[in-house]
């Protein structure tokens, strides 16, 4: 045993890069766990807004929406016209 000897300048290497190793893992725990939570909150949200949303309509009923709307420009404008000429 006494002839086995560990280079100082290999260990210290190792120990630096075995620190820096749990460091950066110590990093990404703390990001996932902060990630994690914003993404729960999100869900939160997102149920909250299905719930909320008004019920979509056809395009049928949106074709009849547009045409009655369009009759009330074309009704306004004759009733201008016809202010406009008296």
């Amino acid at each position: 045993m006494e002839d086995f000897q560990i280079n100082l300048f290999a260990f210290l290497g190792v120990l630096e890069f075995a620190i820096a190793l749990l460091a950066v893992a110590l990093f990404f725990v703390v990001r996932s766990k902060r990630l994690a939570g914003r993404v729960r909150a999100l869900h939160k949200k997102l149920k909250e807004a299905e719930q909320q949303e008004p019920e979509t309509i056809g395009f049928m009923q949106h074709l009849r929406d547009e045409v009655i709307r369009n009759q009330d420009f074309i009704d306004r404008a004759a009733a201008s016209e016809d202010d406009a000429e008296k």
